[in-house]
């Protein structure tokens, strides 16, 4: 006897009874919960039934999230190709303890110093030798949150999460729900999450995100630096890039005479990016083995030479422009959005300098620049572009931030919005110095750019796979932020007329009670952290008040609140923050009575950790813990949690027996290249060097 509604153990003898004798015993009457557990058993019923997928959330989370597990392991696959010239040092072990004792992981440090090669490491030791499911976070960290399942074992990757060169603003409440995130993968020892970014970008979110500065990273941060890599460690990374490299073997050879070997090891400005950049044949094309040697110091004498020289005096004027183009969109984009933009800024610059374009421009100075400066990769059917290394951004940064022409032309011929924000920021999250002169380039811009298309991507997927890219929905209420934060950045009167007019058609959606609250919230912020104010800001502050007040029974409006109240400043008077918080333990105690209606127990549990969560920064956890504990209880009921029983780790900190002798080390190396066929293959990782 089977029901799709859910039984009591009372109800279940009942209707035995009824049924009396073809139901002999209670076991034989099927409910809701009996069902799921057998489609749970058996999940190749709901896959071949595809009825069940509208009420399936496992089959549906498969197919939504099909591209996301794709992608992840598309990058698995790139990090395992890395292990041939990966050398362990103490980092990886410090790493890996953060790792275990807290579940999450910030790997900071200095541009080139190996941030993205040890988390990609991590990642691969917890997919290789544990079994987790990589998840590889790049466009749109929701997507991941809503993709993590309790009870599976997953490893989180999120490179750069703060920012490829600039600390970039996090929209959406991203900065809490990264710090939730982190708070529930504490918990769950199933889930590692592991993020880089770099030491001065997160300095930068620490002093301007309230939430990163209470959140306590120093015992979850693992700052790399140099002295993590010893001589020999050095050495190493030497030895397997050049024996792994595409390199000639006069080339090789040249690094191996009169001890050039130790001198790139010894050198003060050592960066594991910087010899993997000059042991990159496709860097060298017109470097001569004879100067090979005195071309590869002179780039540790000075880093910034390697693209400048290059950008300078070996690329097409066509490639510098594209790079150009480039380096004022998002951290990947569309290879057709650059085009546009290329082509956009290519024509401009035509008609103000009286030249001539030539045929194919943009096709020929991407085949030119692609492998070096730029790289591109398929996403499904879609060809996306990015910098081959951040060191790349970089440099145009500054290049930008000190041409102030180059950035006018930019502006005056951007296609999309996110170029004018990209062109506000200078090296390092600095305001650009060439943008504050051109203000009214900025102000023209923005107003024209303000309903265009977005740039920024997300990745979508059907039943059959990865397909491809998507742009973002354009949001009008960020974009309405990004004009008042750039009009304080800036210090732009144009802007603050432009920003006014936004402010004033802004206040009018107030009178929806649909409002993505907390996108409106972040101008409040803004404009509370103004020394000046005018009616038009104030007016905007008290609409948005009333609204939230009107919304306090809603979650997304306490999310709202806490971003206003977490800058300490004076938005909310003492009695309107306890409505806030009374508001809030009545919400928790509602979800905790209707817990009932729930049958997913991850669900739950997500719920009240999120609670849990909210209630902390309100400092209310003692009015609402007895809530959160019984939902949690009810989930356990559920689905219990299985105890995880670690594996024994190898001993990395072991230091080798042998004494470490790198003359010895690069003579065995010269004697394998002097002797080696041509048509032999060194591609053996056996005879790489590891530390």
């Amino acid at each position: 006897m089977c029901t799709s509604l859910g039984l009591t153990p009372n109800r279940k003898s009942e209707i035995r009874g009824i049924f009396d004798p073809y139901c002999i015993t209670d076991e034989d009457v099927y409910g809701r919960d009996d069902l799921n557990r057998l489609l749970t058993a058996f999940p190749r019923i709901e896959e071949n039934n595809f009825k069940l997928w509208l009420t399936s959330e496992v089959v549906l989370r498969r197919l939504v999230f099909a591209g996301l597990l794709e992608y992840s392991e598309r990058a698995v696959e790139r990090a395992r190709a890395k292990n041939q010239r990966y050398v362990q040092t103490p980092a990886f072990r410090k790493a890996l303890d953060i790792l275990e004792e807290h579940h999450s992981c910030v790997i900071a440090g200095i541009p080139g110093i190996g941030k993205t090669t040890l988390a990609e490491m991590l990642m691969v030791h917890y997919v290789d030798r544990h079994d987790f499911q990589p998840v590889r976070i790049s466009f749109d960290f929701s997507q991941v949150t809503q993709s993590a399942r309790y009870q599976e074992k997953l490893v989180f990757y999120f490179d750069d999460f703060l920012g490829t060169t600039k600390f970039d603003k996090l929209l959406r409440n991203e900065d809490a729900r990264i710090i939730e995130f982190m708070e529930d993968a504490a918990r769950n020892p199933r889930w590692r999450f592991i993020m880089t970014t770099r030491e001065y970008i997160l300095n930068q979110a620490r002093l301007r995100l309230e939430r990163l500065a209470n959140a306590n990273l120093d015992a979850e941060t693992c700052v790399l630096d140099l002295d993590d890599y010893s001589e020999s460690a050095r050495a190493a990374i030497l030895y397997n890039h050049i024996f792994f490299s595409g390199l000639s073997r006069e080339h090789k050879l040249a690094l191996l005479k009169n001890w050039t070997y130790r001198r790139i090891a010894n050198h003060r400005n050592y960066n594991p990016r910087i010899v993997e950049h000059m042991t990159d044949p496709r860097n060298l094309r017109s470097v001569v083995a004879g100067e090979y040697a005195q071309d590869f110091i002179a780039s540790l004498d000075n880093p910034s030479r390697i693209w400048k020289h290059a950008f300078e005096e070996q690329l097409t004027e066509g490639a510098q422009y594209l790079l150009l183009a480039l380096a004022s969109m998002p951290t990947d984009c569309l290879v057709k959005d650059l085009e546009d933009v290329f082509e956009s800024f290519l024509k401009l610059r035509a008609k103000r300098g009286g030249f001539t374009r030539q045929p194919h421009e943009f096709s020929k100075a991407l085949r030119e620049l692609d492998g070096n400066f730029i790289s591109t990769s398929m996403v499904g059917d879609d060809r996306l572009v990015s910098f081959h290394n951040p060191s790349v951004g970089d440099f145009l940064a500054h290049h930008l931030d000190a041409n102030e022409k180059d950035v006018m032309d930019l502006l005056d011929s951007a296609v999309f919005f996110e170029q004018c924000e990209a062109l506000a920021d200078g090296p390092k999250g600095e305001p650009s110095k060439s943008a504050a002169k051109l203000k009214q380039n900025m102000e023209r811009s923005l107003r024209r750019l303000f309903q265009s298309s977005s740039a920024h991507l997300q990745q979508w997927s059907t039943d059959a796979g990865l397909v491809g890219m998507t742009r973002n929905e354009v949001n009008s209420i960020d974009r309405v932020s990004a004009v008042v934060q750039l009009t304080e950045q800036l210090d732009s009167p144009e802007l603050r007329t432009f920003a006014r007019q936004l402010l004033q058609q802004t206040e009018k959606h107030f009178e929806s009670l649909r409002l993505d609250v907390v996108a409106y919230a972040r101008i409040g912020e803004t404009l509370m952290n103004r020394k000046i104010r005018d009616e038009v800001d104030e007016s905007y502050l008290r609409s948005l008040k009333s609204h939230l007040e009107k919304r306090a029974s809603e979650m997304i409006c306490h999310q709202a609140v806490l971003l206003l109240t977490e800058r300490g400043n004076s938005f909310f008077s003492p009695d309107e923050v306890g409505f806030f918080k009374d508001s809030f333990v009545s919400f928790c105690e509602k979800e905790a009575d209707e817990i009932f209606l729930q049958t997913d127990a991850d669900h739950i549990r997500t719920q009240a950790h999120s609670l849990e969560f909210t209630a902390k920064r309100y400092e209310v956890e003692d009015r609402t813990s007895l809530f959160t504990t019984e939902m949690l209880k009810t989930a356990t009921l559920m689905d219990p949690e299985e105890e995880e029983t670690p594996e024994p780790e190898k001993d990395w900190d072991q230091e080798p027996s042998q004494s470490f002798d790198m003359d010895e080390m690069f003579r065995g190396l010269s004697y394998e290249i002097e002797n080696l066929d041509e048509a032999d293959d060194v591609s053996t990782p056996d005879d790489a060097q590891s530390v």
